[in-house]
């Protein structure tokens, strides 16, 4: 079941957008809603162990903490839940961005635009893949899902191997084995846990994973047989099924990803509270014209491929490359020389044409 949390003080708008997403999530999967009157319901129960929301569309403006702050909170404590800001407020674009927001819908809400950002999160998150975060002292390390091979128990450790790289920890096989039974792993030996998708082969007394044979003992025969059988299909509402435990937790949403991307940010004009995540290293093509432009600017003094963006994730810089007849401008009200190439660091503002629309390199 996808868990849709809404925070807001307003009833009448709580009703409504029920009353929206029942409409568009027939769509997509099997849902509910779960209602918190303010900031404090949620905090209460993040820490009674009751909150289990996949998405929370909630106001900046809150009786306790705000929405920033409740989204900072979430962060802290790992809570594996996305966030679509739904305001009346047109100030915290950029703030509720850094708190790795989704998205950021302004009131009064057109139903269109809440459209768009649902079937826009919805594919986003049947291509994210999920994560087995390791809790290591103070350090998190996060490994997704699809990289791992099998898992393997060693005296009192477990040790996650990948296609590249081993890691190890200590905690017992028979968590894991709970928590990633529905996440295509079976369990074929008391000190082995394998993944069904890296399976090639198996002979009844050994399986083929990756590169390596694992045996197969005769306990666990029939649980193999049954696993391999199976017919896998994850729909979207079981996407986010998730386990807390001492040592590791399980993530499958879109949250705890955002700070590894960059993005442009819209904070003043037409298209404001528009996020747009760009991944690292690749080339996006801001203009007009839909079938040759990567993020759609659609305002008059847009060319149809206007500029070009690459966010380089390791120097935390953007490269932007004007392409247009109208100008980019940037801080200042500097345009940028035409087919000339500038480094330009998070924090900057870029107009396209248009100087009554501004982004925010994030």
């Amino acid at each position: 079941m996808f868990r849709i949390g809404i925070c807001d003080m307003d009833s009448g708008f709580v009703d409504r957008l029920v009353k929206i997403l029942e409409e568009i999530m027939l769509e997509y999967a099997r849902w509910e809603a779960v209602i918190f009157e303010d900031s404090g319901s949620v905090i209460q129960a993040i820490k009674d162990g009751s909150f289990n929301c996949n998405l929370l569309f909630m106001d900046i403006y809150q009786k306790n903490e705000s929405g920033p702050e409740l989204a900072a909170f979430m962060h802290k404590h790992n809570v594996d839940t996305d966030i679509i800001f739904v305001t009346a407020s047109r100030e915290h674009v950029f703030e509720c961005f850094k708190q790795r927001a989704f998205a950021y819908i302004l009131k009064p809400m057109v139903e269109r635009d809440l459209e768009s950002e649902i079937s826009r999160y919805i594919k986003e998150i049947r291509l994210n893949p999920k994560f087995l975060n390791i809790k290591n002292r103070s350090e998190i390390t996060r490994i997704p899902l699809d990289t791992i091979l099998y898992l393997e128990s060693k005296y009192r450790k477990i040790i996650v191997h990948t296609f590249n790289k081993e890691y190890e920890y200590y905690d017992k096989l028979d968590n894991l084995a709970e928590a990633l039974k529905n996440q295509g792993f079976f369990r074929c030996h008391q000190s082995y846990l394998v993944s069904k998708e890296h399976t090639t082969v198996y002979d009844g007394q050994m399986l083929k994973v990756g590169e390596y044979a694992i045996p197969v003992s005769r306990r666990y025969k029939d649980n193999v047989k049954a696993a391999l059988e199976e017919t896998e299909y994850m729909p979207v509402d079981e996407i986010s099924d998730k386990r807390e435990d001492e040592h590791f937790y399980l993530t499958s949403g879109l949250f705890q990803q955002y700070d590894t991307r960059g993005a442009l940010v819209c904070i003043r004009g037409e298209y404001l509270g528009r996020i747009v995540r760009v991944v690292p290293e690749q080339e996006i093509i801001v203009g007009r014209d839909g079938s040759s432009a990567d993020m759609i600017v659609n305002l008059p003094l847009v060319s149809r491929k206007h500029c070009i963006v690459i966010y380089h994730e390791k120097s935390n810089t953007y490269e932007v490359t004007d392409c247009s007849s109208n100008g980019t401008f940037t801080d200042g009200d500097v345009r940028l020389e035409r087919d000339k190439t500038y480094i330009i660091k998070p924090g900057a503002m870029l107009m396209f044409g248009d100087k009554s629309v501004v982004y925010k390199l994030g």
